[in-house]
């Protein structure tokens, strides 16, 4: 039987992280204290401060695995200058006053992000393995997939919600989750996403454990799992038995360009098994 320790953790505002320093940083000495000796895997390089402060602050004894398997967001130049780099640039500056962390900005389109430079990583503290398989890694973590099942749970349909609001028209949103909650499904909040603000827009909703990731309850979903454009859509194009579902051009996006790479990440690899609707009908006939 498969056993997990799972540590429950409270992604703190970026906000927070500047004007409220001690709390952060007694938040992360506590979270530091209750992880045992072991391995510490991450995967990512932009987006979650909070995973990357704790790739710098773990002690020697926690052996740190980065596994290159995402696309990484190109480094914005420093002779780039306008008002939105300089907000990061600003930001980035008093993150690395405040943590030990060292953050460089990042820019898909015209979103800009913090976070780690690819490059730099091995060089991090006392050194990080570095793993750059990631058809192997996939093919592992399918094996994980296919033998978890959660008795508890049993739901037809699965919204991966991933708080977009940056990234999309407000009032097309709006009108996007007035449509959605027509629907039946439960609700699995991304974990980069604000859980008040997900659980406030579908709280007629069923809402799956917020901790477990959708990989791991997949086995419990019957019928559908959809998001806007979460990367979990692709590991499920391949390991789930039933619809994979990209709203992706149901809404309205700001920035074109970051639209379409998003759209590019979820096409390559699935062999067209991720279902992508145009509409709220052609989204109902899918969910029949």
């Amino acid at each position: 039987m498969l056993s997990i320790d799972v540590v429950l953790l409270r992604n703190p505002s970026m906000r927070e992280m500047i004007f409220n320093v001690p709390k952060v940083t007694r938040y992360i000495r506590s979270v530091i204290q209750e992880l045992r000796d072991g391995e510490l895997f991450f995967s990512h390089t932009q987006f979650d401060l909070l995973c990357f402060i704790f790739v710098f602050s773990v002690p020697s004894r926690i052996k740190i695995r980065y596994l290159n398997i995402e696309r990484q967001y190109p480094v914005v130049e420093k002779t780039e200058v306008n008002i939105r780099y300089v907000k990061y640039a600003v930001v980035r500056s008093l993150l690395s006053r405040f943590y030990p962390i060292d953050l460089v900005v990042k820019k898909i389109g015209e979103v800009y992000v913090l976070g780690l430079d690819e490059k730099n990583i091995i060089h991090i503290g006392s050194g990080i393995t570095l793993f750059d398989a990631k058809e192997t890694f996939r093919e592992q973590i399918g094996e994980v997939i296919k033998s978890v099942t959660i008795p508890s749970i049993n739901v037809d349909s699965v919204w991966i919600h991933q708080g977009l609001e940056r990234f999309i028209d407000a009032v097309d949103l709006k009108s996007f989750y007035d449509q959605l909650n027509e629907i039946d499904f439960a609700v699995k909040l991304h974990p980069g996403a604000s859980h008040d603000e997900g659980e406030q827009l579908f709280r007629n909703k069923q809402q799956l454990p917020k901790h477990i990731p959708i990989e791991l309850l997949s086995n419990s979903v019957n019928k559908n799992i959809m998001s806007v454009s979460s990367q979990a859509l692709v590991l499920m194009s391949k390991y789930f038995h039933g619809n994979v579902i990209s709203l992706i051009d149901m809404v309205q996006w700001k920035d074109l360009e970051y639209k379409r790479v998003q759209k590019e990440l979820l096409l390559h690899n699935t062999e067209g098994k991720i279902l992508f609707p145009q509409n709220i009908n052609e989204l109902k006939n899918i969910l029949k």
